[in-house]
Protein backbone atom coordinates (compact mmCIF):
# COMPACT_ATOMS: atom_id res chain seq x y z
CA UNK A 1 0.00 0.00 0.00
CA UNK A 2 1.27 3.35 -0.63
CA UNK A 3 2.11 4.06 3.44
CA UNK A 4 4.49 2.18 2.92
CA UNK A 5 6.12 3.00 -0.27
CA UNK A 6 8.76 5.74 -0.87
CA UNK A 7 7.65 9.21 0.26
CA UNK A 8 6.65 11.22 -3.37
CA UNK A 9 6.69 15.19 -3.13
CA UNK A 10 3.60 16.81 -3.61
CA UNK A 11 1.18 18.87 -2.18
CA UNK A 12 -0.05 16.55 0.30
CA UNK A 13 3.97 16.63 1.43
CA UNK A 14 5.02 19.99 0.77
CA UNK A 15 2.13 22.54 0.63
CA UNK A 16 2.24 24.88 -1.97
CA UNK A 17 -0.53 26.65 -4.42
CA UNK A 18 1.65 25.12 -7.44
CA UNK A 19 5.17 23.76 -7.48
CA UNK A 20 7.78 26.40 -6.94
CA UNK A 21 5.61 28.89 -5.22
CA UNK A 22 5.90 30.00 -1.35
CA UNK A 23 2.10 30.26 -1.43
CA UNK A 24 0.66 28.23 1.26
CA UNK A 25 -2.21 25.53 -0.35
CA UNK A 26 -5.71 25.62 1.15
CA UNK A 27 -7.61 22.49 2.19
CA UNK A 28 -11.01 22.13 2.82
CA UNK A 29 -11.73 19.55 5.34
CA UNK A 30 -15.39 18.44 6.08
CA UNK A 31 -16.69 16.91 9.43
CA UNK A 32 -13.86 18.39 10.81
CA UNK A 33 -14.55 18.50 14.60
CA UNK A 34 -14.86 15.67 15.95
CA UNK A 35 -13.05 12.26 16.07
CA UNK A 36 -11.16 11.35 13.17
CA UNK A 37 -12.19 14.67 11.57
CA UNK A 38 -10.30 16.96 14.13
CA UNK A 39 -7.55 14.70 13.87
CA UNK A 40 -7.18 14.90 9.74
CA UNK A 41 -7.62 18.97 10.43
CA UNK A 42 -4.87 18.89 13.20
CA UNK A 43 -2.57 16.81 10.81
CA UNK A 44 -3.50 19.16 7.33
CA UNK A 45 -2.07 21.79 9.94
CA UNK A 46 1.17 20.62 10.78
CA UNK A 47 1.96 19.82 7.39
CA UNK A 48 1.61 23.45 6.52
CA UNK A 49 -1.78 23.87 4.67
CA UNK A 50 -4.33 26.90 4.98
CA UNK A 51 -7.30 24.72 6.19
CA UNK A 52 -10.71 25.56 5.84
CA UNK A 53 -13.02 23.40 8.32
CA UNK A 54 -16.25 22.63 7.75
CA UNK A 55 -19.15 21.59 10.41
CA UNK A 56 -22.75 21.71 11.73
CA UNK A 57 -22.00 23.52 15.07
CA UNK A 58 -21.26 27.17 14.71
CA UNK A 59 -19.65 27.42 18.43
CA UNK A 60 -17.56 23.74 17.87
CA UNK A 61 -16.50 25.37 14.79
CA UNK A 62 -15.21 28.43 16.17
CA UNK A 63 -13.64 26.57 19.38
CA UNK A 64 -11.42 24.14 16.61
CA UNK A 65 -10.55 27.24 14.61
CA UNK A 66 -8.98 28.69 18.03
CA UNK A 67 -6.52 25.74 18.91
CA UNK A 68 -5.81 25.35 15.53
CA UNK A 69 -4.32 28.70 15.49
CA UNK A 70 -2.78 28.76 18.31
CA UNK A 71 -0.78 25.51 17.46
CA UNK A 72 -0.04 26.12 14.31
CA UNK A 73 1.15 28.97 12.48
CA UNK A 74 -1.27 28.31 9.29
CA UNK A 75 -4.58 30.34 8.69
CA UNK A 76 -8.00 28.56 9.30
CA UNK A 77 -11.51 29.43 8.17
CA UNK A 78 -14.30 27.74 8.83
CA UNK A 79 -17.31 26.59 7.12
CA UNK A 80 -20.77 26.52 8.73
CA UNK A 81 -23.14 24.12 6.58
CA UNK A 82 -25.75 21.43 7.95
CA UNK A 83 -24.35 18.61 5.40
CA UNK A 84 -28.53 17.28 5.78
CA UNK A 85 -29.61 20.18 4.34
CA UNK A 86 -27.10 22.19 2.57
CA UNK A 87 -27.65 20.96 -1.12
CA UNK A 88 -31.38 20.67 -1.14
CA UNK A 89 -32.56 20.95 -4.62
CA UNK A 90 -32.47 24.64 -3.99
CA UNK A 91 -29.52 25.83 -3.02
CA UNK A 92 -30.26 28.89 -0.73
CA UNK A 93 -28.20 31.64 -0.65
CA UNK A 94 -25.67 30.93 2.48
CA UNK A 95 -24.98 27.44 0.59
CA UNK A 96 -24.06 29.36 -2.52
CA UNK A 97 -22.31 32.00 -0.67
CA UNK A 98 -20.17 29.81 1.32
CA UNK A 99 -19.32 27.75 -2.13
CA UNK A 100 -18.34 30.78 -3.85
CA UNK A 101 -15.72 31.95 -1.28
CA UNK A 102 -13.95 28.53 -1.06
CA UNK A 103 -13.98 28.74 -5.33
CA UNK A 104 -11.57 31.88 -4.42
CA UNK A 105 -9.40 30.16 -2.65
CA UNK A 106 -6.26 28.01 -3.57
CA UNK A 107 -7.58 25.04 -2.69
CA UNK A 108 -5.41 22.06 -3.70
CA UNK A 109 -7.19 19.62 -1.10
CA UNK A 110 -10.46 18.34 -0.39
CA UNK A 111 -11.25 16.05 2.33
CA UNK A 112 -14.79 14.24 2.34
CA UNK A 113 -14.92 13.27 5.73
CA UNK A 114 -18.03 13.95 7.33
CA UNK A 115 -20.69 11.17 7.68
CA UNK A 116 -22.93 9.83 9.70
CA UNK A 117 -25.05 6.45 10.48
CA UNK A 118 -22.29 4.22 12.03
CA UNK A 119 -22.70 4.31 15.66
CA UNK A 120 -23.51 0.41 16.68
CA UNK A 121 -26.76 1.96 18.96
CA UNK A 122 -28.33 2.60 15.86
CA UNK A 123 -28.08 -0.42 13.83
CA UNK A 124 -31.50 -1.56 13.22
CA UNK A 125 -33.28 -3.93 10.74
CA UNK A 126 -33.89 -1.78 7.45
CA UNK A 127 -37.51 -1.89 7.81
CA UNK A 128 -37.20 -0.39 11.01
CA UNK A 129 -35.65 2.48 10.36
CA UNK A 130 -37.33 5.94 9.77
CA UNK A 131 -37.46 7.79 6.09
CA UNK A 132 -35.66 10.49 8.54
CA UNK A 133 -33.19 7.78 9.03
CA UNK A 134 -32.72 6.91 5.86
CA UNK A 135 -32.52 10.22 4.29
CA UNK A 136 -30.04 11.90 6.76
CA UNK A 137 -27.57 9.31 5.77
CA UNK A 138 -28.19 9.37 2.25
CA UNK A 139 -28.14 13.57 2.24
CA UNK A 140 -25.12 13.75 4.48
CA UNK A 141 -22.91 10.91 3.35
CA UNK A 142 -23.88 10.79 -0.37
CA UNK A 143 -25.39 13.96 -1.07
CA UNK A 144 -23.51 16.73 0.51
CA UNK A 145 -19.77 15.01 -0.46
CA UNK A 146 -20.93 14.52 -4.40
CA UNK A 147 -22.06 18.46 -4.81
CA UNK A 148 -19.28 19.70 -2.90
CA UNK A 149 -16.91 17.92 -5.01
CA UNK A 150 -18.75 19.26 -8.47
CA UNK A 151 -18.50 22.54 -6.88
CA UNK A 152 -14.78 22.01 -5.79
CA UNK A 153 -13.31 20.43 -9.10
CA UNK A 154 -12.79 23.17 -11.28
CA UNK A 155 -10.65 25.01 -8.46
CA UNK A 156 -8.55 21.76 -7.88
CA UNK A 157 -8.14 21.28 -11.40
CA UNK A 158 -6.76 25.13 -11.90
CA UNK A 159 -4.23 24.62 -8.62
CA UNK A 160 -2.36 20.79 -10.15
CA UNK A 161 1.00 21.59 -10.35
CA UNK A 162 1.16 19.18 -13.42
CA UNK A 163 1.26 15.27 -13.56
CA UNK A 164 3.96 14.92 -10.40
CA UNK A 165 2.19 17.49 -8.14
CA UNK A 166 -1.73 16.78 -8.62
CA UNK A 167 -4.67 17.87 -6.63
CA UNK A 168 -6.36 15.53 -4.39
CA UNK A 169 -9.80 14.68 -3.12
CA UNK A 170 -9.62 12.45 -0.12
CA UNK A 171 -13.16 10.87 0.26
CA UNK A 172 -13.60 9.22 3.57
CA UNK A 173 -14.67 5.50 2.72
CA UNK A 174 -15.11 2.31 5.17
CA UNK A 175 -15.12 -1.34 5.25
CA UNK A 176 -18.63 -1.66 5.49
CA UNK A 177 -18.85 -1.25 1.86
CA UNK A 178 -18.69 -4.57 1.91
CA UNK A 179 -22.40 -4.94 3.01
CA UNK A 180 -22.95 -4.94 6.86
CA UNK A 181 -26.30 -5.87 8.00
CA UNK A 182 -28.66 -4.12 10.25
CA UNK A 183 -26.93 -0.77 8.62
CA UNK A 184 -27.59 -1.34 4.90
CA UNK A 185 -27.88 2.44 4.52
CA UNK A 186 -24.85 3.31 5.86
CA UNK A 187 -23.19 0.34 3.82
CA UNK A 188 -24.34 1.38 0.56
CA UNK A 189 -23.71 4.88 1.07
CA UNK A 190 -19.93 3.91 1.51
CA UNK A 191 -20.14 1.65 -1.65
CA UNK A 192 -21.00 4.69 -3.50
CA UNK A 193 -17.80 6.77 -2.49
CA UNK A 194 -15.64 3.67 -3.23
CA UNK A 195 -17.33 3.69 -6.67
CA UNK A 196 -17.77 7.51 -6.83
CA UNK A 197 -13.78 8.20 -5.95
CA UNK A 198 -12.93 5.25 -8.33
CA UNK A 199 -14.69 6.40 -11.27
CA UNK A 200 -14.00 10.44 -11.19
CA UNK A 201 -10.62 9.56 -10.72
CA UNK A 202 -10.49 7.22 -13.71
CA UNK A 203 -12.40 10.19 -15.78
CA UNK A 204 -10.18 12.48 -14.49
CA UNK A 205 -6.95 10.76 -15.83
CA UNK A 206 -8.19 9.81 -18.84
CA UNK A 207 -9.49 13.63 -19.46
CA UNK A 208 -5.62 14.79 -19.03
CA UNK A 209 -6.81 16.44 -15.61
CA UNK A 210 -4.13 16.27 -12.56
CA UNK A 211 -6.66 15.55 -9.45
CA UNK A 212 -6.13 12.30 -8.10
CA UNK A 213 -9.34 11.00 -6.49
CA UNK A 214 -8.52 9.05 -3.04
CA UNK A 215 -11.21 6.47 -1.65
CA UNK A 216 -9.76 6.22 1.89
CA UNK A 217 -11.05 3.00 3.16
CA UNK A 218 -11.22 2.99 6.88
CA UNK A 219 -12.24 0.10 9.37
CA UNK A 220 -12.66 0.49 13.13
CA UNK A 221 -10.91 3.17 14.86
CA UNK A 222 -11.50 4.97 18.45
CA UNK A 223 -12.47 7.92 18.49
CA UNK A 224 -15.00 10.50 20.20
CA UNK A 225 -18.18 8.75 18.78
CA UNK A 226 -16.69 5.27 18.62
CA UNK A 227 -14.53 4.47 21.93
CA UNK A 228 -14.14 1.00 21.81
CA UNK A 229 -10.05 0.90 22.89
CA UNK A 230 -7.24 0.96 20.77
CA UNK A 231 -6.12 -2.53 19.99
CA UNK A 232 -4.10 -4.30 16.85
CA UNK A 233 -7.04 -3.73 14.66
CA UNK A 234 -8.37 -0.43 16.33
CA UNK A 235 -5.76 2.53 15.95
CA UNK A 236 -6.90 5.93 17.42
CA UNK A 237 -8.11 8.82 15.43
CA UNK A 238 -5.07 10.45 15.74
CA UNK A 239 -2.72 7.50 14.25
CA UNK A 240 -5.74 6.78 11.53
CA UNK A 241 -5.81 10.71 10.57
CA UNK A 242 -1.97 10.52 10.05
CA UNK A 243 -2.27 7.17 7.82
CA UNK A 244 -5.10 8.51 5.86
CA UNK A 245 -2.99 11.50 4.53
CA UNK A 246 -0.08 9.70 4.35
CA UNK A 247 -1.47 6.64 1.86
CA UNK A 248 -3.55 9.69 0.21
CA UNK A 249 0.20 11.15 -1.04
CA UNK A 250 1.86 7.86 -1.78
CA UNK A 251 -0.93 6.82 -4.07
CA UNK A 252 -2.12 7.62 -7.38
CA UNK A 253 -6.27 7.36 -6.77
CA UNK A 254 -8.58 5.10 -6.61
CA UNK A 255 -9.38 2.89 -3.27
CA UNK A 256 -6.83 2.84 -0.30
CA UNK A 257 -7.15 1.15 2.64
CA UNK A 258 -4.37 3.30 5.40
CA UNK A 259 -4.10 1.09 7.51
CA UNK A 260 -2.09 -2.05 6.52
CA UNK A 261 -4.44 -4.74 9.39
CA UNK A 262 -7.46 -3.27 7.85
CA UNK A 263 -6.20 -4.30 4.34
CA UNK A 264 -6.08 -7.66 5.85
CA UNK A 265 -9.42 -7.70 7.07
CA UNK A 266 -10.43 -6.83 3.98
CA UNK A 267 -9.07 -9.52 1.90
CA UNK A 268 -9.81 -12.35 4.52
CA UNK A 269 -13.53 -11.13 3.91
CA UNK A 270 -12.64 -11.30 0.49
CA UNK A 271 -11.46 -14.92 0.44
CA UNK A 272 -15.02 -16.54 1.89
CA UNK A 273 -17.76 -17.43 0.08
CA UNK A 274 -20.72 -15.20 0.13
CA UNK A 275 -22.70 -17.96 2.08
CA UNK A 276 -19.80 -18.45 4.81
CA UNK A 277 -19.76 -14.17 4.73
CA UNK A 278 -23.42 -13.79 5.02
CA UNK A 279 -23.51 -16.17 7.94
CA UNK A 280 -20.79 -15.35 9.84
CA UNK A 281 -21.71 -11.21 9.25
CA UNK A 282 -25.29 -11.76 10.38
CA UNK A 283 -24.53 -14.07 13.23
CA UNK A 284 -21.94 -11.45 14.67
CA UNK A 285 -24.05 -8.21 13.67
CA UNK A 286 -27.31 -9.59 14.98
CA UNK A 287 -25.76 -10.47 18.17
CA UNK A 288 -24.96 -6.66 18.14
CA UNK A 289 -27.39 -5.83 17.85
CA UNK A 290 -29.43 -7.75 20.66
CA UNK A 291 -26.69 -6.22 23.19
CA UNK A 292 -27.60 -2.79 22.01
CA UNK A 293 -31.69 -2.88 22.31
CA UNK A 294 -30.92 -4.92 26.22
CA UNK A 295 -28.81 -1.97 26.62
CA UNK A 296 -31.49 0.56 26.30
Amino acid sequence: MGIFSSTPSNVLVHPRSTRGSSVRSWAVLTGATTGIGRDIANELCSRGFNVVIHGRSESRLEELAKTLRAQHDVEIRTLHLDASTAFNAEFDAHTRASIAELQSLAVRVLVNNVGTGHAPEGFKPFEQQTVQDISMVLDVNVIFMTHLTHALLPTLKKGAGGPQDPSFVINAGSLADMGLPYAAAYSGTKAYIRAFSLALDTELHAEGAHVHVVASIIGDTDSDGHRVGVNLFTPSSRDMARMVVQSAAASNGGPVLPYRLHALQEWLCALQPYWMLRAGMGMHMKALVGKYTKAK
